[in-house]
């Protein structure tokens, strides 16, 4: 190579590097904080987010460990799939985590076992909106 090829390269890498702290920082911030507001408005939605940005801050580490490893001389194709293979189980036991957190909130609530509710939004909905699914807007049933 060049040496200006080089050295084009070498700047390019550690803005990569410098991007990816960036980007690392600012998920884990996000994930923080809206685990944080998701546990405390009892909002699995909000958890979600937060869980999701842990994924895209252990990929975006992982993106500028190989660009660091790169930059420094020892990246090699095998250290580079070592990477890439611990990577994908990190986010894919996180994903799994957050599916099963889910899964577990989803059949709590659909038991009754929610947190901090009353019922009676779903007395409502059982006595007045239930029997009423089949009617038209004009009163009429449908077939």
């Amino acid at each position: 190579m060049r040496r200006d090829t080089v050295n084009t390269r070498e700047v390019l890498l550690r803005r990569g590097v410098c991007l990816e702290i960036g980007t690392v920082v600012w998920n884990a911030m996000e994930g923080i904080i809206a685990v944080a507001a998701g546990i405390i408005a009892s909002s699995v939605a909000l958890v979600g987010f937060g869980v999701d940005s842990f994924v895209e801050t252990t990929s975006g580490a992982v993106v500028g460990w190989r660009l660091r490893a790169e930059l420094v001389g020892q990246l090699d194709k095998e250290y580079a799939e070592h990477l890439e293979r611990r990577a994908g189980r990190i986010a894919g036991a996180l994903l799994l985590g957050l599916s099963v957190y889910i899964m577990v909130d989803a059949g709590r609530r659909l038991l009754g076992f929610g947190p901090g509710r009353d019922g009676t939004h779903r007395d409502f909905c059982g006595r007045h909106a239930v029997p009423r699914m089949g009617e038209t807007p004009h009163g009429d049933r449908t077939r």
